[in-house]
């Protein structure tokens, strides 16, 4: 049968399909279609009676010369002339799908948009702009489509990501209505132009300049750009991609925050011009996705400024890979691929031959590993840009003190006088949500996750139950198991914080940045600009404030609680407690004002505690350093985490057994 898959005229492709089914599958093909092209495939019997239910998308990864199928089915179509996914693109999917023990097919559904895997053709990105002749009259009872009409206006041509900034709430419906008017138009968006110049950047200091020079353009090379908070790292990225854009390659930056991608685009405009920086992440429609993607390939697009996923877009050119807060845990993917995206980015930046610079003030463990070993070239930053001075630590004993929205009267006393100098505070609570679990007051019992087993959190203003490891949102229960309809709420959020300061503080700016209150991305823009106009007030919010953001008027910086690192399960808790410490307290005193952190604790003289904030973050690293090799953890060892699902739970555990046993004969 294998002879008879041979024939001259004939060649045997693997198609990854969509949605993934776990392995490619062998098709034939009447030519010599190129790697990395679309198809259109069926699976199962043409006997079939509905057999387009069977119909499938898919991409050709591989040719084989013999097939262990019995009988092999012809492609039902070539979408593509020329090939999809480039080679080396290709190459890169192939050895995210082995190493991370996916496949091949899922590396390219977690690449791929979704209007590219479904077979939609290419589109570019679009401009817009007004039509000359319109008549405003007729918009007189469409105050918001003469809203973003007035915007084209006053722009000539605007993209998606200017009327995101401009514009609030969802602006595509109205504009593709005034489309439909005639009182706009649509455009592609301008080619890709290497040499265009816009506003003129800073200089680089002493310090920034050597770094800057050490990395040279045109080879591999992973460097780390250590440096405390306000050191100016943001510079130095702008003046290698400024060198990579002039060398007529592309730059990719990736961002731990959503919200973030937006703040450093906006940057890379201001310099680079708006036709060529596209951002990149989750919260993107599938049709802009898509068209950011055909963009990038086409190589219209000079800088991409995205979250993780934006590690696998399909660039025409790559000369320039930039990682910032590269310690951060949101680069790791832990359900469908569970790849990390800076480990990823090393790889396709060694396969492609350029440089790589990661940057943070607080480095992972295995990257100071690394740059110990010598693989990695480590730079360091002591100072703050423009000579401003790192903030005061104070420590304040929370133990049986009388506490009031989580505040001790220290840090409410702080608080007070902070705003009296109308300058702003920052408060940092890990925990979003009204409370962290509530509470039956008569058996002590709480509502939990029926898929991860912990405690929900209280959502008062959505009225709901949400577990924050899976997302599963239930209504708040009329009563407990028990019999019982008193529940009392157990912990602290973001959200009761922010009534209560408010109670606290009246007729203070009061603004809470998590993402509860950021459901829309103008949300977040339109809030920072609150906080930066206010001038005086009290930011409140989780991680998504800790890192990226410059407060010119934040000189004072409440980390409410940070005792649940030190009480966790998990080695790297310490870890990413010092991380959030040093992050934090960095969004205080970046400018003249001098800055103070007020760190509360109920253990004051915790070892790792003192030595971080007695003797830096790289004391703190390199003790935990120490403590790992002692210990045979990470970065010293290898661990992997194996998970099993079936739809019954003594299935998935009989899986789990035997490896269990097989592991240990190979011992």
């Amino acid at each position: 049968m294998a002879d008879a898959h041979r024939a001259a005229e004939k060649y045997i492709g693997q198609v990854a399909v969509f949605p993934p089914i776990g392995k490619p599958f062998d098709y034939l093909f009447d030519r010599r279609v190129p790697l990395g092209s679309r198809v259109k495939v069926r699976l199962g019997s043409r006997a079939k009676a509905q057999p387009e239910s069977r119909e499938r998308y898919g991409v050709l990864v591989g040719y084989v010369k013999e097939s262990k199928a019995k009988k092999l089915r012809p492609v039902d179509q070539v979408l593509d002339s020329a090939a999809l996914v480039d080679a080396k693109l290709l190459r890169l999917l192939k050895w995210a799908g082995a190493y991370y023990q996916a496949g091949i097919d899922r590396a390219l559904f977690m690449a791929l948009p979704s209007a590219v895997r479904k077979g939609k053709p290419l589109r570019t990105l679009e401009t817009w702009h007004a039509c000359d002749g319109a008549d405003d009259a007729e918009l007189a009872r469409a105050p918001r489509q003469l809203e973003v009409l007035e915007v084209l206006r006053e722009c000539g041509t605007a993209d998606a990501d200017l009327l995101d900034e401009r514009l609030s709430g969802a602006w595509r419906p109205l504009l593709r209505t005034l489309v439909e008017k005639g009182f706009a138009a649509a455009g592609p968006s301008p080619t890709f132009s290497a040499h265009t110049s816009h506003a003129a950047m800073p200089e680089l200091n002493a310090d920034q300049a050597a770094v800057f020079k050490a990395v040279a353009p045109d080879e591999f090379r992973c460097h780390l750009i250590d440096g405390v908070t306000g050191s100016g790292k943001t510079m130095i990225y702008l003046h290698l991609i400024r060198r990579a854009l002039a060398a007529g390659r592309q730059a990719l930056v990736l961002i731990p925050e959503i919200g973030l991608t937006y703040e450093l685009a906006h940057q890379c405009r201001t310099y680079f011009g708006r036709a060529k920086v596209v951002v990149c992440h989750s919260d993107m429609g599938v049709a802009e996705r898509a068209r950011v993607w055909s963009s990038v390939r086409a190589g219209e697009v000079s800088v991409v400024v995205g979250t993780r996923s934006a590690v696998f877009m399909p660039f025409a050119r790559l000369g320039l890979v930039v990682i910032d807060e590269e310690h951060d845990e949101s680069y790791k993917e832990r359900v469908f691929l569970p790849y990390h995206a800076r480990d990823v980015a090393i790889k396709r930046a060694h396969d492609l031959a350029i440089p790589i610079v990661l940057g943070s003030a607080t480095p992972a463990m295995e990257t100071l590993r690394n740059v110990s070993r010598r693989r990695y070239r480590g730079h360091t930053l002591t100072k703050r840009y423009a000579e401003a001075s790192l903030p005061e630590v104070e420590v304040i004993d929370m133990r049986g003190a009388a506490l009031r929205a989580g505040l001790s009267p220290r840090l409410k006393q702080l608080l007070h006088d902070t705003l009296e100098r109308d300058e702003m505070a920052l408060l940092f609570l890990n925990r979003r949500g009204y409370a962290s679990r509530i509470v039956c007051h008569a058996c002590g019992e709480s509502p939990r996750c029926p898929h991860c087993d912990v405690a929900m959190v209280w959502h008062r203003r959505a009225a709901v139950l949400q577990c924050h490891h899976c997302e599963f949102r239930m209504d708040v229960p009329e009563q407990c198991g028990c019999g019982a309809r008193d529940f009392q709420p157990l912990g602290l959020g973001t959200e009761r914080i922010e009534d209560d300061i408010a109670e606290l503080f009246p007729g203070r700016s009061v603004v809470r940045l998590d993402t509860d209150s950021v459901r829309h991305r103008n949300e977040r823009a339109r809030r920072l600009r609150a906080v930066a106009e206010a001038g005086s007030g009290i930011l409140i919010g989780t991680q998504m404030i800790a890192k990226g953001h410059h407060f010119p008027t934040v000189t004072l910086v409440g980390i409410i609680n940070i005792d649940p690192c030190f009480l966790a399960t998990d080695f790297r808790a310490i870890e990413r407690l010092g991380q959030l410490v040093v992050q934090v307290s960095g969004r205080a005193g970046r400018a003249t004002l001098p800055g103070r952190v007020a760190l509360q604790t109920r253990y004051p003289e915790h070892p790792v505690l003192r030595t971080l904030l007695r003797d830096g973050y790289g004391a703190f690293a390199q003790g935990l350093l120490a403590e790992r090799k002692r210990f045979a953890l990470p970065p010293f060892r290898v661990l992997a985490v194996v998970r099993a699902e079936a739809r019954a739970e003594t299935a998935a555990m009989r899986c789990l057994h035997r490896l269990w046993l097989r592991l240990k004969k190979t011992r």
